[in-house]
């Protein structure tokens, strides 16, 4: 089988970067550590990309162990970020002390490797289940996988400093404000890819007014202020929205600084970027099975006509039938004749296999093409 770019090239298009802020901000310090700056980002780092297709956590034992100093640290941080209230900052330390007793690791760092697979499973599991346990979505699971990962590289992640002295907590103060917003955003105007840039401009303003939540800029209490806010709108960085736009905006921000965080979430589909992500890889890994088995280019062509199978989710369950998908392969191509048939049965398995066996199909794939 012949390789080529396109695997890699294809592998980053699922990787869902926003666009990155508009100043760029010095290297990340970590007590005379260089570490990899995450803050603001919600690009999936390589053991994310390896682990959102493992879902499954182990069995809890009863913790026989205590939480070090630094991952203490971590847990009230990642509670801090994510406003967690007393009974989800206990499931969160809780959840960390049944990871630890149950891979029989002493403290995160444990996990510290050079080798981005060594532990990408067992990094994945706890992303994963903190993930689910919260309730948080694509962008805030982005998030906390980074900080996991700075925490296992680093060991402490309140020790890093960003520019001016900030910490990863209060860099991402905001993160459980972006989805909802988002949402409202790409409901009022038909340019969504601005949508980051305009959360950021409110972020700064939310920041500077010390705000619990960026919706409490639009609260009675800043009601003539917000609406200067929305009129910088018009603004193409910040999608260019017209009078009517910003009119509708503003009254659905209003609307929701009245809102709890799971009100504002209610209506939302908040693992949509998941989906299309497991998607995307499940593409990737049929993509690299069929060319072994036909000796044949991993090309964009490939990925292309894989992408648009039909597969569980909400994003392709009316896409192209497994059956339909095979023929186009084996005509463009040029296979044998029993190869529409295997490449259909190939595609229906792999939707049928359960997560740990993608998991592994997965690792197979980047593992041969990283």
């Amino acid at each position: 089988m012949q390789i080529n770019n396109t695997f890699i090239h294809q592998a980053n298009n699922y990787r869902h970067y926003a666009p990155e802020k508009e100043t760029q901000k010095p290297a990340v310090q970590t007590d005379g550590k260089n570490a990899v700056e995450t803050a603001g980002t919600v690009g999936m780092t390589p053991q994310e990309a390896i682990g959102r297709a493992q879902v499954h956590f182990c069995a809890k034992k009863e913790p026989e162990i205590k939480l070090t100093g630094a991952d203490e640290n971590f847990a009230k941080g990642i509670s801090e970020i994510f406003r967690l209230n007393p009974d989800e900052v206990k499931q969160t330390e809780q959840l960390i002390k049944d990871f630890l007793q149950e891979y029989q690791f002493k403290t995160l760092s444990d996990m510290k490797s050079d080798d981005i697979f060594e532990y990408a499973n067992e990094t994945a599991a706890l992303a994963e289940s903190l993930t689910e346990t919260l309730n948080l979505s694509d962008f805030e699971s982005t998030v906390l996988t980074s900080l996991l990962i700075d925490q296992i590289q680093e060991g402490d992640i309140t020790k890093i400093k960003f520019h001016a002295g900030i910490t990863p907590v209060e860099e991402h103060k905001y993160v459980r404000d972006f989805t909802p917003f988002n949402h409202i955003y790409q409901k009022n105007t038909d340019n969504s890819e601005n949508a980051y840039n305009a959360f950021i401009y409110l972020e700064n303003y939310a920041k500077a007014l010390e705000c619990k939540s960026i919706f409490d800029l639009f609260n009675k209490e800043n009601r003539q202020f917000s609406k200067e806010l929305i009129e910088e709108f018009k603004n193409p960085k910040y999608g260019k929205l017209n009078q009517n736009q910003r009119i509708e905006l503003m009254l659905d921000l209003i609307d929701y600084s009245g809102k709890t965080q799971q009100e504002r979430v209610a209506d939302i589909n908040i693992h949509k970027e998941r989906d299309i992500f497991n998607d995307g890889m499940g593409t990737i890994v049929l993509a690299d099975k069929i060319a072994d088995k036909y000796g044949i280019e991993v090309s964009s062509n490939l990925l292309e006509i894989l992408s648009k199978r039909q597969t569980k989710t909400e994003t392709h369950k009316n896409g192209q039938p497994a059956i339909e998908i095979a023929y186009i392969i084996s005509e463009k191509y040029d296979l044998p004749g029993y190869a529409t048939k295997d490449i259909a049965k190939m595609i229906e398995e792999y939707e049928n296999e359960n997560e740990p066996e993608k998991f592994n199909n997965l690792l197979d794939a980047l593992k041969k093409n990283i």
